[in-house]
C-alpha cells in the first residue's frame, strides 16, 4: 500500500526503523566515550599534579603527613590526592543524558573513603566530601577536564561518530 507520494508504507516504516535503530546505536558509542572521562582526569592528577588549568596543585604542607606518605612509599613532590586509592578509584560517571542533539556526563565521586575510621581524629566521610574538601583548599576544583583533554575527547568522539557513518553508508 502506497502513500499519497506514492512510497510504500511498510519501506517507510522500515527505514524509519533503521534510522532511530541507528541513532540509538550512535548514542551508545557517544555514551561509552563518556565512560573514560574519569579515568583520563585521574591519570592527570595522579601522574603529574596539575589542575585542570595546567597549574600544580599546592604542596602537602604537614611534614608529618609527608613523612606518612614518604613511609608508605607514595609520591611526595608532589600533590596528586591519592593516598589509599580510594577517592580516585571512586570517580567516575555518576550520570550520563544522551539525547538527539548531543550529550552530557555528570563526574563524581561515590562511596565512603577507605582512610576513615570513624574515630573522633578521622570521621568517616563520602569520597564525594572528601573531594570537595580538597577542591575547596585547592580553590578550584581538582576533577575537572582540561582544555586539551576537553579537546581530545571531542577528537575521539569525532572519529568515533565518522567510523559509525562509513560503516551505515556501506
Amino acid at each position: 500500500m502506497a502513500d499519497d507520494f506514492g512510497f510504500d508504507k511498510q519501506w517507510l516504516y522500515n527505514l524509519r526503523f533503521k534510522i532511530n535503530s541507528a541513532n540509538r546505536e550512535l548514542l551508545n558509542h557517544v555514551a561509552d566515550v563518556g565512560e573514560g572521562i574519569p579515568r583520563i582526569i585521574r591519570n592527570r592528577v595522579i601522574n603529574t599534579g596539575e589542575d585542570h588549568r595546567g597549574f600544580w596543585f599546592t604542596p602537602y604542607s604537614s611534614k608529618s603527613h609527608i613523612k606518612k606518605r614518604r613511609r608508605r612509599g607514595l609520591n611526595t613532590s608532589f600533590k596528586d590526592f591519592n593516598f589509599s586509592g580510594s577517592m580516585w578509584d571512586s570517580l567516575r560517571v555518576i550520570r550520563k543524558t544522551v539525547w538527539q542533539g548531543g550529550a552530557m556526563f555528570e563526574i563524581g565521586f561515590s562511596g565512603t573513603n577507605a582512610e576513615a575510621d570513624g574515630s573522633r581524629n578521622r570521621p568517616a566521610r563520602s569520597n564525594r566530601q572528601l573531594a570537595v574538601y580538597h577542591s575547596q583548599r585547592e580553590g578550584t576544583l581538582i576533577h575537572d577536564l582540561s582544555p586539551d583533554e576537553t579537546e581530545r575527547i571531542y577528537r575521539i568522539l569525532n572519529q568515533k561518530i565518522q567510523e559509525f557513518l562509513r560503516d551505515v553508508i556501506r
